[in-house]
C-alpha cells in the first residue's frame, strides 16, 4: 500500500475509526464542560465503549468498503479522488509564471477569484459535499465585501475630491480679500466714473464737429 494513503484505501479508516475519532473527541470535550480534565483508564474505558458503539456501526463499516472501491469493486472511486501533481517543463514555467496561483491573501477581487477557481478545481475531483458548498458560500460572501469596500473607496475619492474644490474656492476667495478687496471697488468706481467722463468728453465732440447747414440768400433763398 503506498504510503500516506490509508484514509483513502483502508475501510475502518475511511468509515469506522473517523466517525470514532469525532465521536470521542466530542465526549472528553463533554467531560471538559463538566470539569473533568483528567482522564484515567476507567474513564477512557467507559467513554471508548460508549462511542464505539456510536460510530462502528453496519452501516458505517458498509460505507468505508464503498468509499474504498472494494464493494462494490471500483478503482475509479479511489484514484479519481488523488490529488494530480503534475511538473512543468521550463519553457512552461516561464510561460505560465503570470498565471499560476500562489498562496497569499487575496487584496482585490480578480485574486480571490484565482484563488478561489483553483480550490474549486480541487474539490471538484470529489463529490459534492458539504465542504465544497461552505467554500462556495465563503467565496460570494467574500466577493460581496470586495464590491462594497471598492464602492466605498471609490465614494470616498469623490468626497476628497469635493472637499478639495470647495477648500481651493475658500481659499481663492480669501487671497481676494487679502489682496484689497475693498480698495478694488474703490477702484471699480472710479474706473466707471472715469468710462462716464469719457462719454461725456466725446459726445460734446461730437456736438462740436457736427455739420453746419450751407449759406443761403436772405432774400431768394439761394
Amino acid at each position: 500500500m503506498p504510503a500516506h494513503t490509508s484514509h483513502l484505501l483502508q475501510p475502518l479508516d475511511v468509515g469506522c475509526f473517523s466517525p470514532l475519532k469525532r465521536a470521542y473527541g466530542q465526549a472528553i470535550q463533554q467531560l471538559a464542560r463538566q470539569h473533568v480534565y483528567h482522564i484515567d483508564k476507567v474513564d477512557f474505558l467507559t467513554t471508548y465503549k460508549q462511542v464505539r458503539d456510536q460510530a462502528i456501526t453496519e452501516k458505517n463499516i458498509q460505507a468505508g468498503f464503498l468509499a474504498t472501491g472494494l464493494v462494490p469493486y471500483s478503482p475509479e472511486r479511489v484514484l479519481s479522488s488523488l490529488p494530480i501533481v503534475r511538473t512543468p517543463s521550463p519553457c512552461q514555467l516561464v510561460g505560465n509564471a503570470e498565471g499560476q496561483w500562489t498562496a497569499e491573501t487575496p487584496h482585490t477581487v480578480d485574486q480571490l477569484q484565482k484563488q478561489a477557481q483553483h480550490i474549486q478545481d480541487l474539490l471538484r475531483r470529489q463529490s459534492q459535499s458539504p465542504t465544497n458548498q461552505a467554500i462556495c458560500q465563503l467565496v460570494k460572501g467574500c466577493q460581496l465585501a470586495m464590491h462594497s469596500a471598492t464602492i466605498l473607496v471609490e465614494e470616498n475619492i469623490r468626497l476628497q475630491a469635493a472637499v478639495q474644490r470647495k477648500e481651493r474656492k475658500k481659499r481663492q476667495r480669501q487671497q481676494y480679500i487679502a489682496r484689497g478687496g475693498a480698495l478694488q471697488a474703490q477702484e471699480g468706481q472710479r474706473l466707471a466714473t472715469e468710462a462716464d467722463r469719457v462719454v461725456q468728453e466725446v459726445e460734446q465732440v461730437s456736438q462740436l464737429r457736427r455739420p453746419c447747414a450751407p449759406l443761403t440768400c436772405t432774400k431768394c433763398f439761394v
